[in-house]
Parts: C-alpha cells; sequence; structure tokens
C-alpha cells in the first residue's frame, strides 16, 4: 500500500488527480497509483454507499488511497491479481463524520475517535494556535486522531465564556483583524458562541462570507431568526432555536403544528441553513447527569480528571440528584419534545448534520449514541447514516472526495458488524476502518487509549478546564 498521506491541499482540491484503468475485467475503475502494490478487494454481507445505494453480498477495491471499483462479490472476485479480505457478517459505510467537537492533543481523545469509526471531525470552538498544530500532526502521522476541520476559537462578547478556548469583541471593528489573522492561520470557518449579541453576530457572519468562510454558532443572546437572516450556514444544538419556539414560563412544552415551529422551518428552507442537533448533549444537559452519569456508555472509560469534571461542572449546578418524581417527567418530556424538533425538520427537509459535542459526551461512543436518539426521533435510518457521511462531507465541501463509496472517492471505510439500516446500534460495532486506504490497527488503539484513561490522574494538570487544547501546563 502507498503509505503517502493525501496532503490538505490535494484533499480539498476539486476532482481527484488519478488515472482512468481498466484493471477488473472491464469494469472501468480508478487507479490511484503507479506503484506495484496490489489492490486490496473487501468482501462483506452489503455495502451501502452514502447515497442510498445498498448492494448485498457486496464487495469494494481499493488501491493506494482511493477506491477503484464498488459492486457485487461475484463482479469484483474474478480478479486474482489481488489480495482478498473477507468481513462475512459487516456492513461497509463511508468513514464516519462527527460534525461537533472540541479536540483534546491527548493521543487517547483521537484514538477513541478512531475505534468508532470517525475518519474527520469538525473541531467547533478551541484553542486556535494548538488546534492548527494538532491538525498539523494529525496530517504528520504525529497524532492518532482523525481528519480535522477547525472552526478556530469561539467567537463570543467580552468576557468570553471559555476564556482558555474563545475570543472576545467589544466593538464591531475589532471583528475584522482577529478574522484576517486567523483565515492567515488556515482555519476553516468559524463559530460564533453563546453570549455572542446580533450585532456580533452579524458583522463576523458578513466579514467571514467574504473570506469565502462558512459560520455555525451556539446562539442565546442572539435567536436563530435573527442569525438565519444574517445567513448563517448552520445552527449549532437544539436549544440554540429555544429563544425562537419556547416560551420560558412554559418550558419545552410544544405545539407541532404551532406557527412559531412553521415560520422557523421556512426561514431554514429558504436561507438552505444546516442544523447539527447534539440531541446526546442535550438529553445530558436535561437530565442525564446527575440522574444517570455512571450509566452512559463511555463515561466509565473516560480518564478520571474528565469524569470528576464533568460531574461537578455540568451536573451539580442542577442539583439532579434530589429531584423528585415529577421533576424527573419533565425533564424527560422536555428532552422527547426536543426530538420532536428535529424530526419535524428532517420532515420538511432542512438538511441536519451528526455531531456529539465530545467531551461533554464520552469521545467516538457519544457519536453512535447521537445516531441512536436520531433514529428514535423519527427519522430512518438511512438519513441519518447520510447525515453521519454525506451531509457532513457536503457541508465541509469535500464531498469530491469522502462521505460516498464511489470509484476516485479518497478510501475512508468503516466495516461494522450488522446492519444499521435495520438496526442503527449496529454503527457501534465497528470491525475494521481504513483512512485514505490504509488500515487502521483499531486493537492496539482501544489498548492505547484504554490505558492511557486507567493511568490519568484525578485532577487535570493544566490551568483551564479539561474542554478543548489548554494553553499552559502549572
Amino acid at each position: 500500500m502507498n503509505e503517502k498521506a493525501i496532503s490538505r491541499r490535494e484533499f480539498l482540491s476539486v476532482g481527484t488527480n488519478v488515472a482512468v484503468a481498466s484493471l477488473f475485467l472491464g469494469h472501468e475503475v480508478i487507479a490511484a497509483d503507479t506503484e506495484n502494490s496490489l489492490p486490496v478487494t473487501i468482501f462483506c454481507r452489503q455495502l451501502w454507499d452514502g447515497d442510498g445505494k445498498r448492494i448485498q453480498d457486496a464487495a469494494i477495491t481499493i488501491k493506494g488511497e482511493y477506491i477503484v471499483a464498488v459492486g457485487s462479490r461475484k463482479d469484483l472476485a474474478a480478479n486474482k491479481n489481488c489480495q482478498f479480505i473477507e468481513l462475512a457478517c459487516a456492513t461497509i459505510l463511508p468513514g464516519f463524520i462527527d460534525m461537533h467537537v472540541h479536540l483534546s492533543n491527548e493521543p487517547w481523545f483521537g484514538q477513541k475517535l478512531l475505534v468508532n469509526g470517525i475518519t474527520s471531525v469538525r473541531d467547533t470552538g478551541n484553542n486556535a494556535v494548538e488546534i492548527i498544530k494538532l491538525r498539523q500532526k494529525q496530517e504528520n502521522g504525529d497524532w492518532p486522531g482523525p481528519r480535522i476541520f477547525t472552526y478556530g476559537p469561539l467567537l463570543d462578547a467580552i468576557p468570553p465564556f471559555w476564556p482558555h478556548i474563545g475570543v472576545g469583541f467589544a466593538k464591531e471593528e475589532d471583528v475584522k483583524p482577529v478574522i484576517d489573522d486567523l483565515v492567515n492561520m488556515g482555519v476553516d470557518g468559524f463559530k460564533t458562541y453563546s453570549k455572542a449579541p446580533p450585532w456580533l453576530v452579524k458583522s463576523i457572519v458578513e466579514y467571514a462570507h467574504k473570506k469565502d468562510k462558512q459560520v455555525t454558532c451556539h446562539l442565546v443572546q442572539t435567536t436563530a431568526t435573527e442569525a438565519l437572516n444574517f445567513n448563517i450556514g448552520c445552527i449549532e444544538h437544539i436549544v440554540s432555536l429555544k429563544n425562537d419556539l419556547v416560551e420560558a414560563e412554559k418550558g419545552w412544552v410544544l405545539d407541532k403544528d404551532s406557527s412559531k415551529i412553521s415560520k422557523l422551518i421556512k426561514l431554514f428552507l429558504k436561507k438552505k441553513s444546516y442544523l447539527t442537533p447534539t440531541l446526546a448533549v442535550m438529553e445530558a444537559m436535561q437530565h442525564w447527569w446527575g440522574l444517570r452519569f455512571n450509566q452512559f456508555p463511555g463515561y466509565n472509560e473516560y480518564p478520571p480528571y474528565l469524569r470528576n469534571w464533568l460531574k461537578q461542572v455540568l451536573a451539580a449546578p442542577r442539583n439532579s440528584d434530589n429531584w423528585d418524581s415529577s421533576q424527573i417527567a419533565n425533564a424527560c418530556q422536555a428532552f422527547r419534545n426536543q426530538q420532536v424538533i428535529a424530526g419535524l425538520f428532517y420532515s420538511a427537509g432542512i438538511p441536519l448534520l451528526a455531531g456529539s459535542d465530545s467531551p461533554c459526551v464520552p469521545v467516538g461512543a457519544g457519536f453512535h449514541y447521537e445516531l441512536e436518539l436520531l433514529a428514535q426521533s423519527g427519522i430512518p435510518n438511512d438519513y441519518v447514516l447520510k447525515m453521519a457521511t454525506r451531509f457532513g462531507a457536503q457541508y465541509l465541501k469535500i464531498d469530491h472526495k469522502v462521505g460516498m463509496l464511489k470509484p476516485g472517492m479518497v478510501a475512508d471505510i468503516v466495516a461494522v458488524d450488522g446492519d444499521p439500516l435495520e438496526d442503527i446500534r449496529a454503527t457501534r460495532k465497528v470491525q475494521a476502518l481504513w483512512i485514505e486506504g490504509k488500515a487502521v490497527d483499531l486493537a492496539q488503539l482501544r489498548f492505547d487509549a484504554e490505558a492511557a484513561c486507567k493511568q490519568a490522574p484525578a485532577r487535570y494538570p493544566y490551568d483551564t478546564p479539561p474542554f478543548g487544547i489548554p494553553k499552559s501546563k502549572k
């Protein structure tokens, strides 16, 4: 196999610079390199290509970094000049794309993403200098993790909510120089944060668009209606819609036929904007932390310092350990209503993205739980899988490279045990993974991640919260 990684410039460029050849008995395929390494053909129970096509008793062939053929076992088994891999019970899918994370530069974080089949991530707020360094380390093979698209620091009011990963603004004229600096650093887009007032969101969106950069947002001080009218391209979290949909005194009590929901849906469609629901973290904020903190799969595998911090900072203020039955019932109903909104947005044709908000939910495992909650919201499994693959690639403008399994695409491939089109929980059972055509040693990554988390201290050894990349050691 060709071990040379695709450069960032090559990856983001439109089209694939590869040659056309007929290697498989007349099937037109795309050859990825000119070296003498043999192509690899993987046989599986079924293949889902990211575009809705489902092939039973399928096969996929990769050469170098690229997919060169997709079809049935019968078609692709005829070529003998090939290495063969048999995954008889597996479904093969495009590599998963987690569209909402806050990366740590510790190796275990990236390892947990990979073992869960995640090949690309959008970092939606981090230490700008360090996240660019981490992206370079990942591209050089010095940090075991997925491909990184960074939206730089959280752009917020003064003082920023998360000072160690945020930048605060007091006046409009400060926006342009900060955006210019971040563009020069190489960020892929921007994210406004919860304290940002309407004037700040508007200024950031307008100037970022002049720089051909996308903007997403976590909203509190600005409404979703305002942000959409500023032409923002994406909104993070169902909770960002609260000011537009919910009367404060009623909480998340919804009428699915209400004019408020209809009006907001029409505006999303008009602006062609995306929504990243992040239902897993919404449920956590609603009632998981405290009530069922240790029952969420993956929390017990976290480093002690992160588990303790989440419990203290995010659960204790809610005093949910002492809730009575009515409080618990209200919290559960509120979350179910948030799921109703996600289902209504799907039905209306608003493009949705799959994002976990790790590490506020377990890294990697939280992404799969997000997919389960989306399916429970009335969204078909086929569409949920598109949210986890193709739609993320479309939003990031890399769908000419990844997000689907077609000849000429980069070979980001995940094999899961079972059929996620019938039971979405099958996505958790990652059996094999390839990134840019290179097989990933999942067993070693799992071992390394588990060992690192078990050996981690109970107290975080930095001057910042364990959320994002720290600026300094104590």
